[in-house]
């Protein structure tokens, strides 16, 4: 139908008559409110979420709750009605609906979501929780701020960052790691999963870094035998095992120790030669040789001699991974360098001769026997014995006390902590991290206490330089935190003057009051606004109070549209409130105020995951800083923070010159302008009083969320405390006490996302390498356990590790005790077989007792797939012949291919004129039994 015409002579752009709103008559429009209002309830404690892609979210004009949060009204897309919601209500699913409103706003988010929806039946996460492991995911892929996993059984789930911030950044690791392996596949890389090589084929593989192609991933191109290499892509969550094996043998590759050795020289540390006490020689030799031992050596030596001698004596059962180790290590040896077996004597009856390693190789898949010996190495009850051996070996150090001394100097030094920062700021991560491993292995031969001591002093004062770094930095700070720490500070500043005894008129409080909830909601606003204010409030800390002319110039300038605008916006509201704490002394200390929270902030990562409110955040700010304050070396290595919040004034706001009056007090530096007289006493106190009253103590909810006990809380607060603070009158005190709730809030927030030297500390550690991919609170409790100062290993596991639920014992065991050294001592393990010539039932132990060895092996799954029908051939072959009857360069099994077929078959070795099949004496190694005989 086409369209009617129009009539050139109508009247034009004709006013809404009064009955009209909205395009809509009055009449019709009070019918519609009414249905409206029907249809209409308050939201309760107890709601189910709604869609993020069916629902629609509005602020109802007008409402707003003390704090100036707006009232929110949304649709039920259960039950179809509009629900209005007040923050108090239902905090979670107000912050939800506030998330929504920002991912409805992302036009690209949105309609990657709706896609996902339409063509996969995709679930949209509506809260952080929990990302499925690598093992359990087909496919995921990121796309912008999204992250879309296909699970095995079929299930697709989209991760939005505004949605679930938390879990989104977990995601986006793991969508990187599937794409990783998806490109090492078109490349020609086998994801392995269940590969297993030997210690051999690693040593001559051509390994790349860790997280080259994705997070947790690691290539290599393995031999496997003549010409043939196997290229695999290895990932940490899927093969562990291989992981770190390949990972060790890279860092071996690339002659780690020298790197570390060259990075120490240049920061004038001492070498690894003189403060690694495992790698130096005691007093004792090897037998038979004048070679002394290492103290590692010894101590695998003496522990292997005790399994040994557990064994036989009943103590250590079979099904013991000890003996287990143990037997594996005997399986290892005789890989390497054959083993003898028992033979018949023409001489003595019985005696034992030797068969080869290639003999040895044709029973045990020497790949299988290594991944289980790497894997054992991680038993508790192996790394107690070990523990306790190296602890008498030590004793056998000479100089042992001028060596720990050495050790200890320089670990707990303000030079160590920058030698790490140092690295960290030129790229030298891994070296960084491989020094911090180290350093930790040889205090915890020592001291294991003081290991822990020391994980925990290097982690949080390089809490101290990553704040201190960022302090120095602002633009380091994101967008979102500076945003969050400006309209934090500004409310807990408008809570300030509400609190009453401040000279400052009830209109201009409202006028600022309504500035702040209305308009540094949003991000970019409140960022402009704090970068005014930061730019008058040096200004104000260099000259003193400024004159109107000055805060104009600055706020009007051409290069700050976005302030202009809000400005206008506001109907001069911005630059009133910056006015207004001119006039009264708090424009310098509010930018101190807002630049510290905002240090914090990034620190963790996302500052508003810290607490619920404006006072919280800010609370725990002011603590964690004032805890880092209480350290050894905060004075040298927080010298931005100091100069920050002293020159600012901010130190004042936060009563950090009262906490900590010989770091902060403003007689440590050129003194601040002067807040007046008249305001500024009440406006610090008032201040003071509302942070004082926030509650910022994490014990509570991390209690619930480690479940762990109150003392066992206590015990994590003494930890830091008497660890860290170096004044015993402090530590002794309950004066720092919010501080150690403060940092475990930050802590428990920010360790899956640190990016400096903490993060450097928890990777030295094998904190993240240790933690299952599926437990996302794993890191965080690690580093609670650091911070504790209760980081030991003992027995196989973290010591405490129940205190802060961490599974991560097992898998730091190795690369931290010194376990890799068992793999080059392995000769040191005596088979301890008299050869008694008289005592022909000794030979038949040892038959017995190898017999029994390959029987363990077998259970354990170390032989090949035939290895076990192999070493009855080869024990009854050797025993019958007296001899391996076959040339060197060869395994019997080879070059006896047609004999070892024939005794499958029959289950007997041949017999002279009786058999089709012929042995014949090989002259290369003399007469056989037989030959002798005849």
């Amino acid at each position: 139908m086409a369209n009617p015409a129009v009539d050139p002579n109508a009247p034009q752009n004709i006013p809404p008559h009064r009955d009209v709103r909205d395009g809509i008559p009055m009449q019709q429009q009070a019918g519609l409110d009414k249905i409206k209002e029907e249809n209409t309830r308050e939201a309760t404690d107890n709601e189910v979420w709604p869609d993020a892609l069916q629902t629609k979210v509005s602020e109802i004009e007008g409402e707003k709750d003390e704090a100036g949060n707006p009232k929110l009204e949304y649709i039920d897309t259960e039950g179809g009605k509009y629900v209005q919601l007040e923050r108090d209500t239902n905090p979670q699913l107000y912050d939800y609906l506030n998330r929504v409103k920002e991912f409805q706003g992302s036009s690209e988010n949105k309609e990657y979501a709706e896609l996902q929806a339409d063509i996969h039946d995709a679930d949209i996460m509506k809260r952080d929780g929990d990302i499925p492991g690598l093992r359990d995911v087909k496919f995921a892929e990121q796309y912008k701020d999204s992250v879309l996993i296909r699970t095995n059984d079929g299930k697709h789930t989209v991760v939005n960052k505004q949605l679930a911030p938390d879990s989104f950044e977990k995601a986006s690791e793991l969508a990187q790691t599937s794409q990783g392996i998806r490109d090492s596949e078109k490349d020609g890389y086998k994801n392995t999963v269940d590969d297993v090589y030997s210690n051999d084929q690693i040593a001559n593989a051509k390994i790349g870094p860790e997280n080259e192609v994705g997070p947790g991933l690691i290539r290599a191109e393995i031999p496997v035998g003549g010409d043939d290499v196997r290229k695999v892509v290895v990932a940490k969550d899927l093969n562990p095992n291989l992981y770190n094996r390949l990972s060790g043998s890279y860092a071996d590759f690339t002659d780690q120790d020298g790197k570390i050795n060259d990075a120490r020289k240049d920061s004038e540390l001492p070498e690894l030669g003189e403060t690694s006490p495992l790698d130096m020689e005691t007093t004792e030799k090897v037998e038979g040789s004048e070679e002394k031992l290492t103290v590692s050596g010894l101590a695998w030596r003496d522990t292997m001699t005790k399994w040994k001698d557990g064994i036989a004596d009943g103590s250590i059962k079979g099904d013991d991974d000890r003996a287990k180790l143990y037997n594996a290590l005997r399986g290892k040896t005789a890989v390497d360098d054959g083993m003898n077996m028992m033979r018949l004597d023409i001489q003595t009856g019985k005696s034992t001769t030797p068969v080869n390693n290639l003999d040895v190789a044709a029973i045990i898949d020497e790949a299988k026997l290594d991944t289980k010996i790497a894997d054992m190495l991680g038993s508790e009850a192996v790394q107690k014995d070990y523990r306790a051996a190296q602890d008498e070996a030590l004793k056998k150090l000479p100089d042992a006390d001028k060596v720990h001394d050495k050790l200890s100097e320089m670990a707990f030094s303000e030079d160590y902590v920058k030698h790490i920062a140092d690295l960290k700021k030129n790229g030298k991560e891994d070296i960084a991290e491989a020094d911090i491993g180290r350093v930790y292995e040889n205090l915890a031969a020592f001291d294991e206490d003081e290991a822990a001591k020391f994980a925990q002093s290097t982690m949080l004062n390089g809490m101290t330089v990553d704040l201190n770094d960022i302090m120095g930095d602002p633009a380091k700070v994101s967008d979102e935190n500076q945003a969050q720490a400006t309209k934090d500070a500004m409310t807990v500043m408008m809570s300030t003057l509400k609190k009453g005894g401040i000279d400052i008129p009830r209109r201009t409080v409202e006028t600022m009051d309504k500035f702040v909830n209305e308009f540094l909601g949003d991000k970019q606003q409140a960022k402009a606004f704090n970068e005014v204010l930061q730019e008058l409030g040096d200004k104000f800390i260099k000259n003193g109070q400024l004159s109107e002319a000055d805060l104009e110039k600055v706020a009007n300038s051409n290069d700050k549209p976005i302030f202009k605008a809000l400005n206008e916006k506001s109907n001069g509201g911005a630059l009133s409130v910056i006015a207004e704490m001119n006039n009264n002394g708090m424009l310098g200390s509010m930018g101190g105020a807002i630049s510290l929270a905002s240090g914090v902030y990034q620190l963790t990562g996302k500052g508003g995951t810290l607490a619920d409110t404006p006072e919280e955040r800010l609370a725990i700010a002011k603590e964690f800083v004032s805890f880092l304050g209480a350290g050894q070396h905060f004075v040298n290595l927080g010298t931005n923070i100091t100069d920050k919040t002293i020159t600012s004034g901010a130190n004042k706001m936060f009563g950090l010159d009262k906490t900590l009056p010989q770091i902060f007090s403003s007689d440590q530096a050129t003194p601040n302008p002067k807040y007046t007289d008249a305001v500024g006493d009440a406006f610090i106190k008032n201040f003071n009083e509302v942070l004082d009253k926030a509650e910022i103590d994490g014990n509570t909810t991390l209690r619930d969320r480690l479940d762990i006990s109150e003392e066992q809380a206590n015990q994590i607060e003494k930890g830091m405390k008497e660890g860290y603070v170096k004044d015993p009158k402090l530590a002794g005190s309950n004066a720092l006490t919010r501080g150690v709730g403060a940092t475990l809030r930050v802590l428990d927030a920010g360790a899956n996302v640190f990016g400096g030297v903490a993060d450097t500390v928890l990777g030295g550690l094998a904190i993240k390498k240790g933690v299952d991919g599926n437990d996302p609170g794993g890191i965080a409790s690690g580093a609670l356990q650091v911070a504790a100062g209760t980081f030991t290993l003992a027995g196989g596991a973290a010591q405490g590790a129940a205190l802060v639920g961490s599974t991560i014992g097992r898998a730091l065991a190795g690369p931290l005790l010194g376990v890799g050294a068992v793999l080059g001592t392995v000769a040191f393990l005596p088979f301890m077989i008299i050869e008694d010539e008289k005592n022909s039932k000794r030979m038949d132990a040892h038959r017995e007792d190898l017999r029994n060895l390959f029987a363990d092996l077998d259970g354990q799954g170390v032989l090949m797939g035939d290895g076990a029908k192999k070493f009855e051939y080869l024990d009854e072959y050797i025993y019958n012949y007296g001899q391996r009857d076959a040339p060197d360069d060869k395994s019997i099994f080879d070059y006896r291919r047609d004999e070892y077929d024939f005794w499958l078959k029959e289950g007997h070795l041949p017999s002279p004129g009786f058999d089709d099949v012929e042995h014949h004496d090989y002259d290369g190694d003399g007469p056989n039994l037989d030959s002798q005989m005849d």
